[in-house]
């Protein structure tokens, strides 16, 4: 609520309270009735009725005195959570003295209550509440008095605006107790007590205003119990509880520093009879979790759990679980916010920031914020005119042209009219990402303006300028690409080491098939450079950059959060995850511990991993346990051959200048072996293949397969193809997975390649 001084907190207010104006509302929360929200009243297509404002502010003006007083005696009489009875009775006293319809101990609730008013049929339904309950020894700090009077307030005005208007609708006001505790809200929900409502708003009193996204909670909190003993007598007779407490709170302490910024863990040491003379049998933890969403709770909860769980098996004390309702993220009504923001700028001047987090919680998020949305007058892309999308719980239901007079909406559905500026588009899957790697490129050395060796090196020398903190930390670039460069001979670890002596170097090229380091370098991945030239190659250019990705798990989750966010912001929904490490495992645990929930992942496994998810009855499309419905089981990959950068993509023809055909890593027989071994066990399979004998035999093999490998199998790169071998991706039902990236590895080397004979 915006006040003329700051919100009243403690238990004693002022001797002489500031007069306050109580139509102008900050922190507001427009939230969804039932499980859905309506713009557009479910019960009726015409316009929704305006109702004038100085009507509405006159009214507030009229009672200001008496909600002031009001406001004041339930301030001064804190009752806690279902305690609320003299709050219940003053509130609905107040309003039955009006002339009032009131429903006392409604819902089967002891304190909750319903105030009606209705005039016609045919309106809409808006709801208000009155927050009612205090904090226990804090009284009303978190100013709920003054919930309960702007509710107040806001359902008078409407009532009087009606009759004066005499225009159709029904307002409701509900008196909601419980919600510091327990959740009275969420029993409201289940009885039905929103279920008729086309709107419901809510305000909150802060000491700014804002707009914003509320966090999700749940209670974490867990009793241990010991064995008590006299402190000097027989200290070794006990189990102490308290040492279990404080273990259990330090844990959290240690934990914090590895939870997402926008998390929160927060909580105390409770409980009664102490002296120091006895080891305490009894000790509780009372802890809070708090995250942007419940999923994201649910993770973190564990985590916290564990903290306890650690400190009741080094105390050796027993360890029982205390649960309460959690409180669900409320995601506000962003037609409604933005109704709200634009008329009170207008006729208050109060500003309001971009949409965030207001840091709180409510207990009206649950089951309350919009699952169904419709966006009206959109230009979708590669598409004529304008058109409008129907979203269900974050699905896109249905797509049709836009009407020059909407069709009326089903309740429970939040419209938004976009007025034909704003471009819709699907989501973008990235097919082929090695994620951790470009994941921890974005803070690497940039090699792809490059034009030559000697380039590379001065780029080089010249980055090193900056320093570190220490030397042996390597200096690693990324994505130079060989193409034309006139000097590929003087790729060596001397001209490096002349660029940089005293510090590793390792640079890998932009198809991740070679690498190129200097003595330093090639001894920090574990090569003895003695006869080396400074260029790995194929499996030891992985084995190099495993040893330079193997970074602690909190730095490279840091960077994967951060490259999810980019990818994210720019329209990508989900990726084919091509890394060569554990990836279901490894993924798994991001979700399940980090709460990462940005992109939905498909997750490949390479010849070491395979089994593991073949133990586990896993097929190829499945979810991952674990995954949140994020994650699911991808393709078995199988690098047949190398790249056209690195002269290692097995060729028909010999490179030109070179009588160098290029590799290719497996005889056919075990080839096929690994292929029948992904294809019996449910597996798609994704084989890279960039050569076109490379694609020539695999091409063969998977022809040779029964079973035949399954539909949405795949040649990842399949860059040179024989003309011959083309009528085989269509009979078998394969993808033919092509990365335009590689044309900027590839280009130069792709004309010469195929003018040659074969």
């Amino acid at each position: 609520m915006s006040l003329t001084t700051p919100a009243l907190t403690g238990n004693n207010a002022p001797d002489q309270p500031p007069k306050l104006h109580y139509i102008n509302c900050c922190c507001t929360q427009t939230f969804a009735s039932g499980p859905t929200y309506s713009s557009t009243p479910a019960s009726a297509s015409l316009p929704v009725p305006r109702l004038d404002v100085e009507t509405l502010e006159a009214a507030i003006d009229e009672i200001d005195d008496d909600l002031r007083t009001l406001s004041i005696a339930i301030h001064a009489s804190p009752e806690i959570a279902w305690e609320e009875h003299g709050t219940h009775n003053m509130l609905c006293t107040f309003l039955e003295a009006k002339g009032i319809a009131v429903t006392r101990h409604a819902y089967g609730l002891e304190t909750a209550w319903e105030a009606t008013f209705e005039l016609g049929t045919s309106g809409p339904v808006v709801g208000f509440n009155s927050e009612m309950d205090a904090l226990l020894g804090i009284g009303h700090a978190c100013g709920h008095n003054l919930i309960a009077i702007a509710g107040v307030a806001a359902f008078l005005s409407v009532v009087a605006a009606l009759k004066k208007n005499n225009v159709p609708g029904k307002v409701i006001l509900l008196g909601t107790p419980a919600e510091e505790a327990d959740g009275g809200k969420i029993n409201l929900i289940k009885a039905g007590a929103y279920k008729d409502m086309d709107i419901c708003l809510m305000v909150h009193p802060a000491p700014f205003d804002a707009v914003g996204k509320s966090l999700a909670i749940a209670e974490c909190s867990v009793e241990f119990t010991g064995h008590t003993a006299h402190a000097a007598g027989a200290p070794w007779e006990a189990r102490n509880a308290q040492d279990a407490a404080v273990l259990g709170y330090n844990n959290v302490s240690l934990l914090r520093q590895q939870v997402h910024p926008s998390h929160r863990v927060h909580g105390i040491i409770v409980n009664k009879d102490w002296v120091p003379n006895v080891i305490p049998g009894s000790a509780k933890l009372v802890f809070a979790v708090r995250c942007p969403t419940l999923a994201e709770v649910e993770v973190l909860r564990n985590r916290v759990l564990k903290c306890f769980e650690a400190a009741a098996l080094a105390t050796g004390c027993e360890m029982t679980e205390r649960s309460s309702t959690a409180y669900s993220d409320l995601r506000q009504s962003m037609s409604m916010s933005n109704v709200y923001t634009k008329f009170m700028s207008t006729r208050y001047d109060v500003k309001f920031p971009a949409e965030a987090s207001v840091g709180g919680s409510t207990d009206f998020g649950n089951e309350m914020s919009p699952r169904s949305v419709e966006l009206q007058n959109v230009h979708l892309v590669g598409r004529d005119g304008l058109f409008d999308i129907h979203i269900t719980s974050g699905v896109v239901s249905a797509v049709s042209a836009s009407r020059a007079t909407p069709l009326s909406v089903a309740r429970g559905t939040e419209v938004l009219d976009l007025e034909g500026k704003q471009w819709i588009g699907p989501g973008l899957r990235d097919a082929h990402v090695h994620f951790s790697t470009w994941s921890l490129t974005l803070g690497r050395l940039d090699l792809s303006a490059a034009r030559s060796a000697k380039d590379v090196a001065q780029a080089v020398r010249e980055h090193s300028k900056g320093g570190v903190e220490n030397a042996r930390q390597p200096l690693i670039g990324l994505n130079f690409r060989v193409g034309e460069w006139p000097d590929i001979a003087d790729m060596t670890k001397e001209l490096l080491d002349d660029a940089v002596p005293d510090r590793p170097v390792a640079l890998m090229s932009g198809d991740v098939h070679s690498m190129w380091l200097n003595t330093a370098g090639l001894c920090h991945v574990g090569v003895n450079p003695v006869g080396q030239t400074g260029v790995l190659l194929e499996s030891a250019a992985f084995a190099a950059l495993g040893i330079l990705n193997s970074v602690p798990d909190a730095e490279l989750d840091k960077a994967v959060f951060t490259a999810a966010q980019i990818a994210a912001s720019r329209g990508v929904t989900s990726i084919f995850d091509f890394e060569m490490e554990h990836n279901l495992s490894i993924w798994t645990r991001r979700v399940q511990e980090k709460g990462f929930n940005l992109l939905r992942v498909r997750c490949a496994m390479y010849e070491q991993h395979v089994r593991d998810a073949v133990d586990a009855g896993l097929s190829s499309g499945d979810e991952i346990p674990g995954g949140n419905g994020l994650l699911t089981v991808g393709s078995y990959k199988i690098i047949s051959d190398g790249s056209l950068g690195a002269r290692t993509a097995f060729c028909c023809a010999p490179y030109p200048g070179t009588a160098d055909y290029g590799l290719w890593n497996y005889p056919t027989p075990t080839l096929h072996a690994m292929c029948t071994y992904g294809t019996k066990n449910n597996l798609t399979l994704a084989v890279h293949a960039i050569g076109d004998k490379a694609n020539e035999l695999v091409l063969e093999t998977l022809a040779s397969l029964s079973p035949p490998p399954l539909a949405g199998s795949s040649i990842e790169h399949a860059q040179l193809v024989l003309t011959s071998d083309f009528h085989l991706f269509a009979k078998l039902s394969l993808v033919a997975s092509i990365q335009p990236e590689h044309l900027n590895d590839d280009k130069e080397l792709c004309d010469p390649m195929l003018q040659l004979p074969g």
